[in-house]
């Protein structure tokens, strides 16, 4: 079935680098992201950029990656975690409120 025939008006895919296997095209392109999960703290309602490091809450726990540049992971096809990596999209932000007091 071609997506052309779905009755529906719009599609999202959400299958990411699986939709290289999904449909047999070969030519998407990999973008590895490693991401790295906090618990959830709905009292969080801001997101951050900060050193090549993006920090977005979310319901189910904030979301922390490095995204140095616009092609940061691009053609990188690596499945295999990298703690170094979510380690240090955690210690970045994690910098910003090393000097912080609690009120």
């Amino acid at each position: 079935m071609t997506f052309a025939r779905l009755p529906q008006k719009t599609l999202i895919n959400a299958t990411g680098y699986g939709a290289r296997a999904l449909f047999g095209d070969q030519s998407l392109t990999p973008v590895r992201g490693q991401l790295a999960r906090g618990i959830p703290q709905p009292e969080i309602n801001y997101g951050l950029y900060y050193k090549g490091v993006s920090y977005v809450p979310r319901r189910d726990g904030p979301v922390f990656q490095v995204v140095e540049d616009d092609y940061f992971g691009f053609d990188d096809d690596t499945t295999v975690p990298d703690r170094g990596e979510a380690d240090r999209a955690v210690n970045t932000i994690a910098g910003l409120f090393a000097n912080s007091t609690a009120a």
